[in-house]
């Protein structure tokens, strides 16, 4: 039966090989035919019939006949070692991911962070910068009647240690609320005094035989107390002479990394002009601002400005009692920086610091 497994052939049921099974008594071989040689290996071979003959054979359809996967899809076999970065390498980066430091090739600014150093065309580098929105508002003098320096709150203590190296004894002053000067006492060559005082108060030291103007404290001559880092309670700064130099070997820091808002507010009784000092020494001339009025920018720590009458070039007006003006960052939302006559300015290049606005 189909469904019987198949049975091994008795013995002798094979002729030898090469031979022929012999025919039945009264019967022959058809004409023209004969079984073919027996093949002990591979058994017979029998020709198909002709209902098998009519089934087509197997067939390959041709290149192309069947579309294949979309390229790429499948990837190749590959043979040999696998290509270098054919595969990311594992663990993260070296280094910080991206690098910080500003939109320099190959980088990832840090979103708000400070501006990218390096050298400006201007005293406003070019091109937006997220987190530091350009300032540049003119308005009126909110209080005309005020006093231009004086010591803001007693909120913060904090003592400070003024060293004399001016080479001559000086007087040291504490300006008040009011803007009137209290003496402190005088301190000796060589020597140091200890105040105990509070952040934004101002101090101003003098000697009439070094200088007419106030002497520099930490190269500003009217000295603003604030921490140098934030949590200090402690500050020690130097007093010293005028260095006699002109304003003209001046230069702005040209790596710049912290902006600063600047409110200049003209005290003066006439139009001033204000200049910006560039990196190359050169004054660029950035705001004419007209008597009673205020005017807020966007500057960078360590920068310089001066401020000169725009009819008579080579006469200045003080920033602050100084000279010249050096940006310099503190605790308060914006800078201020009082603009007066600069009647009692004789070439001397004392810097100004800025109250905190």
């Amino acid at each position: 039966m189909s469904g019987d497994p198949p049975h091994p052939p008795p013995h002798m049921y094979y002729p030898p090989a090469g031979q022929h099974l012999p025919p039945s008594p009264g019967q022959g071989y058809p004409q023209g035919f004969a079984p073919p040689a027996y093949n002990p290996t591979g058994g017979y071979y029998m020709p198909p019939t002709p209902a098998q003959a009519a089934y087509p054979p197997p067939c390959t359809p041709a290149a192309g006949f069947y579309p294949g996967p979309a390229a790429g899809a499948y990837p190749p076999p590959q043979v040999g070692p696998l290509p270098v970065g054919y595969f990311p390498p594992g663990g993260p980066p070296h280094g910080p991911f991206p690098p910080q430091g500003g939109p320099h090739s190959g980088t990832f600014p840090a979103y708000g962070g400070p501006h990218p150093p390096g050298p400006h065309p201007g005293a406003f580098p070019p091109g937006p910068h997220p987190g530091n929105k350009h300032v540049d508002v003119e308005s009126d003098d909110s209080d005309p009647s005020g006093f231009a320096l004086y010591s803001k709150e007693d909120k913060h203590p904090l003592s400070v240690k003024f060293t004399n190296k001016a080479g001559k004894k000086v007087k040291l002053f504490w300006i008040n609320k009011r803007g009137r000067r209290k003496r402190k006492g005088n301190i000796k060559e060589g020597q140091s005094k200890t105040v105990d005082t509070y952040e934004t108060h101002v101090f101003m030291a003098f000697n009439r035989k070094l200088s007419r103007e106030p002497l520099p404290i930490n190269g500003s001559p009217v000295f603003y107390v604030f921490p140098h880092k934030h949590g200090d309670k402690h500050v020690e700064v130097e007093i010293k002479k005028p260095s006699g130099s002109s304003f003209n070997s001046l230069k702005s820091e040209a790596h710049v990394t912290v902006p600063v808002e600047v409110k200049f507010v003209n005290r003066a009784k006439c139009p001033v002009q204000l200049e910006w000092i560039n990196p190359q020494g050169r004054r660029e001339t950035k705001k004419h601002l007209a008597k009673g009025r205020c005017w807020r920018t966007t500057s960078w720590e360590g920068h310089y400005w001066v401020c000169t009458d725009p009819k008579k070039d080579g006469n200045f007006f003080a920033l602050n009692y100084g000279l010249h003006y050096r940006v310099q960052k503190t605790r308060g939302a914006r800078e201020r920086v009082v603009i007066t006559a600069g009647s009692n300015i004789s070439g001397s290049s004392s810097s100004s610091s800025s109250s905190s606005d």
